[in-house]
């Protein structure tokens, strides 16, 4: 099966767009400076990590799923403050 591995620099602010279809992912978002998060997916299996406080405000958070398993674990996941979350299946 094919991987791919990316990473982005933890030292600029990020506005982050994700936008998979059917996969199988790890998406480990730890440390970085999330100014908002856009994950969207399709038919998939998803673990989505957060294994470190966000180090500034993230104005919004939005999720949407199709036919997938989505896992984001309980544990204060981004930190800071969070002004807009939102979560819901693809339209």
């Amino acid at each position: 099966m094919p991987t791919m591995d990316v990473a982005l620099s933890a030292e600029l602010p990020l506005r982050l767009s994700l936008d998979l279809g059917a996969v199988e992912a790890e998406v480990d978002l730890s440390g970085l400076s999330l100014r908002s998060v856009r994950y969207r997916t399709g038919a998939s299996e998803t673990r989505l990590r957060f294994g470190e406080p966000n180090p500034v405000a993230c104005e919004q958070l939005v999720m949407a799923a199709g036919a997938a398993f989505l896992l984001v674990p309980a544990r204060k996941p981004i930190g800071g403050q969070v002004a807009k979350a939102t979560a819901s299946p693809e339209p």
